[in-house]
């Protein structure tokens, strides 16, 4: 793997500086193979695209929209390479943070590509490839006692994945992690922006000074003032990324302050407003075709994101497409009544794999209490119930909450927002 990635990561670190007439004609070449690919082996595309005439004519704008909702409804077999899951895949959830989780399959070779794509971003924002790089990681909530214990790739590139970017468990105390960074200093720390504010929050609080030389932040929206108090915390400059864990790192922060370059190797970006492209610096809705993952593509896939995409040249020279501005989704942090945080990522993590449950969306009250809205399956309300409320009782130990069984969300898929807080903390 580790000899794929560094061929992967030279020739992204070329590419990148391509003109968009030629990165355009790499993708055209790229699109063809995934669309094909996809018809020829996938049975869910398969039957999707039966309508559409497949000949030398054929562009994207002609195959059909995929949505959340029908890769979720569509059994994992259906979507995948041959039918089959090999002991080669890795299969995992997302987060949920639109609401809607669904099961992802990706093999060791796709994975060593999102890797490179994502390392050549970290370069470009300064960082060196012998750094120390701390990495937040949002885990499930695990019984009291029980160490939840990470899975990092095999072999000889794990151990050097691990020893230089060394992942830390959110569900860790705070305390643990500042002590340490203080002891080893690392220089680049990645991060979502919720737990970022709530270490800010605690070095102020207990007089603790922490420096990094880059933060990056992934996983939620970065919002100026959540980039103001993490830079003047921690003296360091911050680059957001933009991604989807189905997809992987879509874009990233050029460090001129330009925008986010897009990914065009690894993915195809379209910016839609009523199926049709929007003009450059005009409000869109992400659709998205993966270029590299044969496992499971995902082709013309609606994220529900908004991003304002601008035709303009970058003054750093890359070639990759910029996006001006990301609208994306907010999530709160919950607050436990002893005053500890309860991040968003870890709630999600903890409830998307409650089998039968179909939707869930938590509420804080101003009073601290926590209101748990679920959607299950037909039939599985009563296991799904029980489910949660057990699943519960592990996220807000000493915390009053209620869970509720609804018949459904009213979903606006900009604006939903799974996890939401009235609880008014010093960053609110």
């Amino acid at each position: 793997m580790l000899f794929n990635l560094l061929t992967d990561l030279m020739s992204l670190q070329r590419s990148q500086w391509f003109n968009r007439r030629k990165l355009a004609q790499i993708q055209a070449k790229k699109l063809a193979s995934i669309v094909e690919h996809a018809y020829n082996n996938i049975s869910f595309y398969r039957e999707f695209y039966r309508s559409v005439a497949f000949n030398n004519l054929l562009t994207i704008e002609n195959l059909p929209y995929l949505t959340k909702d029908m890769a979720r409804k569509t059994p994992l077999e259906r979507l995948v390479f041959g039918g089959s899951i090999t002991e080669r895949h890795e299969v995992f959830h997302t987060s949920g943070s639109s609401g809607q989780p669904l099961k992802v399959v990706i093999n060791d070779r796709e994975a060593g590509y999102s890797e490179a794509v994502k390392i050549r971003s970290i370069i470009a924002q300064g960082a060196k490839l012998l750094d120390e790089i701390y990495i937040i990681r949002p885990v499930s909530a695990e019984p009291e006692g029980k160490v939840y214990r990470l899975t990092e790739k095999k072999r000889f590139y794990g151990f050097l994945r691990t020893s230089k970017a060394r992942p830390l468990l959110s569900s860790i105390n705070i305390a643990y992690h500042v002590n340490l960074i203080k002891k080893q200093r690392p220089q680049m720390l990645i991060a979502f922006p919720s737990y970022l504010i709530q270490l800010a929050d605690y070095c102020k609080k207990n007089d603790v000074s922490l420096s990094f030389k880059i933060i990056r932040t992934t996983g939620e929206l970065l919002t100026q003032q959540a980039r103001e108090t993490i830079e003047k915390s921690f003296q360091a400059r911050v680059f957001d990324s933009y991604g989807a864990e189905e997809i992987g790192n879509i874009a990233w922060e050029c460090p001129t302050g330009e925008g986010y370059h897009v990914n065009a190797e690894a993915l195809y970006l379209e910016v839609l407003r009523d199926g049709f492209p929007v003009s450059s610096g005009e409000e869109g809705e992400v659709c998205v075709t993966t270029l590299y993952r044969y496992s499971q593509p995902f082709i013309r896939y609606l994220l529900g994101d908004i991003v304002t995409l601008v035709a303009d040249e970058c003054s750093c020279g890359r070639g990759l497409p910029l996006i001006r501005k990301i609208h994306g989704r907010t999530v709160d942090v919950i607050v436990r009544k002893d005053g500890l945080p309860i991040f968003p990522l870890t709630i999600l993590n903890t409830l998307h794999d409650v089998e039968g449950l179909d939707m869930f969306r938590v509420v804080q009250r101003n009073d601290y209490v926590v209101e748990v809205l679920i959607k299950p399956f037909d039939g599985a309300e009563r296991s799904v119930e029980a489910a949660v409320e057990q699943k519960c009782r592990l996220l807000f130990p000493d915390t009053p909450f209620v869970v509720k069984v609804v018949d459904r969300f009213d979903l606006d898929k900009v604006k939903f927002r799974p996890v939401v807080s009235h609880v008014k903390t010093s960053q609110s």
